[in-house]
């Protein structure tokens, strides 16, 4: 049986939903097909705080909408001190935003249209095991040669 290998990010996303919106181990597991054990490791491994665990590294691009709270100067700000680069569409060109706007297209259609949800928490913990999951793991994705992000990695390493 082959071992499943898990992104840094995987893995701190699982610990916020076990953190920050109180889903028990258990259930956090069998949902991200995550096992217990693994799961309490990760808990432990990245502390109280799972956000500054990931600690991204300078230039990291932060991609926003031209809302008016992404464009005020005390967001700006924020982003600018953080070490990210703020990216934004110019006005009136949609193509800017095409390739989020193809990842959400393929998530409604791939999931989220077969699906009904009781609650936010599943929704959010159904969306969050296919991205990083499927999507991010085995989907294969025609903008990089029909391989999947993985092999795409190992590929480039």
């Amino acid at each position: 049986m082959q071992r499943r290998k898990f992104s840094r990010e995987f893995k701190i996303e699982a610990v916020k939903l076990v953190r920050e919106r109180a889903v028990s181990v258990a259930q956090a597991g069998r949902d991200l097909g995550v096992h217990e054990n693994v799961l309490r490791k990760w808990v432990k491994e990245f502390g109280s705080d799972p956000v500054q665990a990931l600690k991204p590294g300078p230039g990291l691009i932060h991609d926003s909408d031209r809302g008016v709270q992404y464009a005020s100067e005390d967001y700006r700000k924020v982003v600018q001190s953080a070490g990210l680069v703020a990216s934004m569409s110019r006005k009136g060109d949609c193509y800017d935003n095409a390739p989020m706007e193809s990842f959400f297209h393929t998530l409604k259609t791939e999931l989220v249209h077969h699906r009904r949800y009781a609650t936010r928490n599943e929704a959010t913990r159904d969306i969050f095991a296919y991205i990083e999951g499927f999507y991010n793991q085995t989907r294969r994705h025609s903008a990089i040669g029909y391989i999947s992000p993985v092999e795409m990695e190992l590929k480039a390493a």
